[in-house]
């Protein structure tokens, strides 16, 4: 299986951007059993702080698709439909070699509670509560979990 990666710089198209929570006032909505912990190994991880929300910072880490988790919560409204002739087009770029993946994709982009980076490993925990999650790059996220296994060796 060929090995395609999400790219993840601030400036580009495909992001996987994981961004801590802005401070809210009041209480935050939590699920019953908590938030969910998803995991990524990630490479060349950087760490930006928000110029505005004090606490507050972003990471972003190149991804392998192969290993992009699938179970990551979305706090999109719109379920993500991939039945589209661009999304056709995506998911070609996926299974294929063309070498276009990462320019025919908007990255994925999750807000979390919390973040934590094992800079050795380059283990990412984001940790998601209700309402947090994808919030933007979910049919990105949607093409990856469905047709990864299809992708060409």
């Amino acid at each position: 299986m060929s090995r395609k990666s999400i790219k993840a710089t601030a400036n580009s198209s495909n992001v996987i951007a994981l961004s801590r929570a802005v401070p809210q006032t009041g209480a935050q909505t939590k699920t019953p059993a908590g938030p969910a912990v998803v995991l990524f190994q990630m490479d060349g991880v950087e760490t930006f702080k928000d110029p505005v929300h004090e606490g507050c910072r972003t990471v972003f880490g190149w991804v392998n698709v192969e290993d992009l988790p699938t179970e990551i919560p979305s706090a999109n409204l719109r379920p993500a439909q991939i039945d589209k002739a661009l999304h056709k087009k995506i998911i070609k770029t996926l299974t294929t070699e063309d070498g276009q993946f990462h320019e025919k994709n908007s990255g994925i982009t999750i807000v979390a509670d919390r973040i934590e980076r094992n800079r050795d490993s380059g283990e990412v925990r984001a940790f998601i509560s209700a309402g947090y999650g994808v919030i933007n790059g979910g049919h990105t996220h949607a093409i990856i979990s469905k047709y990864r296994d299809q992708m060409e060796p």
